[in-house]
């Protein structure tokens, strides 16, 4: 694979360290499919730019005064 096709991918304990939420609300949103992700049998992994996504989607902007 080349350098711009390369997508780095993380389990959900490291979604769980991203967020700051517990693991069972990562795997939550997954069986929510609100947050996708790879499934390789019974391993799960989800893209950092999925993470991302879902951060940057779930956001709520400051009030400017």
């Amino acid at each position: 694979m080349t350098k711009t096709n390369e997508q780095r991918f993380t389990n959900v304990r490291g979604v769980s360290q991203i967020t700051g939420m517990k693991e069972v609300t990562v795997r939550k949103w997954i069986a929510e499919r609100r947050l996708a992700c790879v499934r390789m049998g019974r391993a799960v992994r989800i893209s950092v730019a999925e993470v991302e996504r879902f951060i940057a989607a779930n956001t709520v902007p400051a009030v400017r005064q």
